[in-house]
């Protein structure tokens, strides 16, 4: 999975789409066993292949995976390995991830003129960390998205708008914040070991509706 955000990151791919590919590989490797790491980088740059054209109309092309695979496969091999993907997703492409949750959220439950932009980039960003690792997204698509946005506004300090923001989110969405909450030590204990804890930049105050 961090093979895929890296590669993401270099191509301009968004978190949702980095997210979706994360996404198909999990679903795939749990319907498929694959014996060789190779293979299993063949099957990240394909997958993100996959998610970048369903969800932003571009494609890594068959000759451009088989460079970044340093030529170990046909071209024949990559575009059979595609279709063997969807065949294995039964073709289902459009999933939920924690990058649309947590744009939802965000744009219900703040004032519609606060520009809840950086907070929803940060927000993606830690959720996209989180499918590198599997204890945290076994919580779930919605725990995960609700970990990484409390886990922005404790960086931005918004201690009060995180009091009222949780109440309001568990009284409309009747979602499960001590699930969070749980999630969100898992978070910074991943943020810890990777020595990311550096602080955001100052975001402007009372985003709350």
């Amino acid at each position: 999975m961090n093979y895929i955000l890296d590669l993401s990151s270099e191509i301009g791919t968004s978190n949702k789409t980095s997210q979706l590919a994360c996404s198909y590989v999990d679903s795939f490797l749990g319907k498929k066993q694959l014996n060789s790491l190779s293979v299993l980088q063949l099957v990240g740059v394909t997958a993100l292949s996959i998610a970048s054209k369903f969800e932003e109309g571009r494609e890594i092309l068959p000759h451009q995976i088989y460079e970044l695979c340093a030529g170990k496969f046909s071209l024949d091999a990559i575009v059979t390995l595609e279709l063997f993907m969807l065949d294995a997703l039964d073709w289902t492409l459009s999933l939920v991830t924690p990058c649309e949750i947590i744009q939802f959220l965000l744009l219900n439950t703040c004032d519609s003129s606060f520009d809840f932009s950086k907070l929803a980039m940060h927000a993606e960003a830690y959720a996209s960390l989180c499918m590198t690792d599997s204890k945290l997204m076994s919580k779930g698509c919605i725990t995960v998205a609700l970990a990484s946005i409390l886990c922005v506004l404790d960086k931005f300090k918004f201690f009060e708008f995180r009091k009222g923001w949780t109440q309001m989110v568990e009284k409309h969405y009747n979602v499960d914040f001590e699930a969070a909450e749980s999630c969100l030590e898992l978070v910074y204990k991943k943020l810890s070991d990777l020595g990311s804890e550096d602080e955001v930049s100052t975001c402007p105050s009372s985003p709350l509706m």
